[in-house]
């Protein structure tokens, strides 16, 4: 890995040299293969991960089609060099031509996810590669068919021998990523990944972005509408099974909206069925085992489920049989600590209550996780008050999700769920390093702040600030007297 990584760092060095507009050409062709090839990426996506046809069209093809869209638009202006004009006061600023410039790593190590596989980790790798970067990409042991299409996309495309490496693999491979020297990483996992990876970093001072787990606040206020507000909760909490990182998991309503909510939520699942039934087949056995103990440790503190599309099939404990089904289910009775001390990935929901706004608020910032969260209600200044007050790092006032599929939208965590963001323009440039360039070509110039020192320097400097920051007329008044006097020419073998 060690090898391949430096092998990479010859191909960048002349990707980098290379203009944001021709960087882009690639893109504009990876646009073109994806679209004339959509049915059968979306096949192969729905195969491989364990989704339907539709899931993966228009959760990852469309949006990855997107993408490159944004990239074509926007990436030029926003990587372009930035003038930067001081106001300061200090003399030894004044009428500098200053440009802020961006400058890519070199190599990013893209630490991959097996859920939306396709979409998330090629658009890392496409904002890393039209910033000026190769790339080291790694997708999870459970992708290899999408790695392999990805890595022809890439030849296809025309991007140069030798400046993407994709492969799929596991935690080992993971490890040698880590440890092979990229400049900058990307990782979309588990806390637990997380803490490793970043451990592992922290020895070399590597940069990275870390996007983790959550636990999603989805806070339904009573005036709004109801059944939009529960269908929507239903199909983001309980598509692809449940297996999307930033998918509500803690639905919040005012205590006397409870069964109002039950009702509504009862009535929601029974009319979408068909859909409802489908979920819960999760992407492993060891997957399906690990939710299942999660479900347990609800059970061995006192929670109660208040609905489920059935039951749970095959083993708690040791290794689940093929076929295993974690079915769509909703809680209630569960502590704030053992909510916030799980991240789910499967179509569980737990129903807590609060007396009014305010508590609402504290119950969905319990938990050192902070993706994403949900605000429904009809009020603008009640969606403004509650969105600036949750710890998210995207807050949907009457909907959910969407822009998680937008290229032109940044996505990253608060707190325990990661850092740093991916996509946006934002998600752009965090694949640069930010360069100043300050230029002075002046023939004449103050230097007053240069040796030699006057005696009387301090002095001068001393009235300047006081002119400048002072406060009140007559501080400055005094100041600017002190700074003619200082001024004025001294004969010292002159007496007064």
């Amino acid at each position: 890995m060690q090898a391949a990584v430096q092998s990479l760092r010859t191909a960048q060095e002349v990707w980098s040299a290379l203009s944001a507009a021709d960087r882009l050409a690639p893109v504009r062709k990876l646009r073109a293969l994806v679209s004339r090839d959509g049915d059968r990426v979306a096949r192969l996506i729905a195969a491989e991960g364990g989704k339907t046809e539709l899931e993966a069209l228009t959760q990852e093809v469309l949006p990855f089609l997107d993408t490159c869209l944004f990239l074509e638009r926007r990436a030029e202006e926003i990587l372009a060099d930035q003038p930067l004009e001081f106001e300061s006061k200090l003399f030894f600023a004044a009428k500098k031509e200053t440009v802020i410039t961006r400058a890519p790593y070199g190599v990013i190590g893209i630490l991959g996810t097996w859920n939306y596989a396709f979409f998330l980790n090629m658009t890392q790798a496409l904002f890393a590669l039209t910033a000026g970067n190769a790339v080291c990409l790694k997708f999870s042991e459970l992708s290899p068919k999408v790695a392999e299409a990805a890595a022809q996309l890439f030849r296809e495309a025309g991007y140069p021998e030798g400046l993407v490496r994709v492969s799929a693999g596991g935690s080992e491979e993971g490890k040698a990523l880590t440890a092979a020297g990229c400049d900058k990483y990307i990782l979309t996992g588990s806390r637990a990944a997380g803490q490793a990876v970043l451990g592992s970093l922290a020895r070399d001072l590597k940069p990275a972005i870390v996007e983790l787990s959550g636990s999603d606040a989805y806070l339904i206020f009573p005036d709004t509408d109801w059944k939009l507000a529960v269908q929507s909760l239903v199909w983001a909490a309980f598509q692809y099974s449940g297996q999307t990182c930033v998918a509500p998991r803690r639905v919040i309503v005012l205590e006397r909206d409870r069964e109002r909510f039950l009702k509504v939520f009862k009535e929601t699942v029974s009319a979408a069925s068909d859909f409802v039934n489908t979920q819960g087949y999760l992407r492993t056995p060891h997957f399906a085992a690990e939710e299942k103990r999660k479900i347990q440790v609800l059970k061995d503190n006192g929670a109660e489920r208040l609905w489920s599309a059935g039951e749970l099939t095959g083993p708690i404990d040791g290794p689940a049989a093929s076929g295993d089904r974690v079915p769509p289910q909703l809680w209630g009775g569960v502590s704030h600590e053992t909510a916030g001390a799980m991240d789910w990935m499967s179509p569980v929901l737990m129903l807590f209550t609060a007396p009014d706004e305010t508590a609402a608020v504290r119950i969905a910032r319990t938990t050192p996780l902070g993706l994403g969260a949900s605000v429904w209600t009809r009020s603008r200044s009640r969606a403004a008050r509650v969105a600036r007050s949750l710890r998210a790092g995207q807050v949907w006032v009457n909907d959910t999700l969407f822009t998680v599929a937008l290229g032109e939208a940044p996505f990253g965590g608060f707190g325990a769920s990661g850092f740093g963001k991916t996509r946006g323009a934002e998600g752009l440039l965090e694949m640069t390093e930010s360069r100043l360039v300050s230029s002075d070509f002046r023939r004449s110039r103050i230097r007053v702040h240069l040796p030699p020192y006057r005696a009387n320097s301090y002095t001068i400097i001393q009235s300047i600030q006081k002119m400048w920051f002072g406060e009140g007329a007559g501080t400055k008044f005094k100041a600017a007297a002190d700074l003619v006097r200082a001024c004025m020419p001294h004969d010292p073998s002159k007496k007064k």
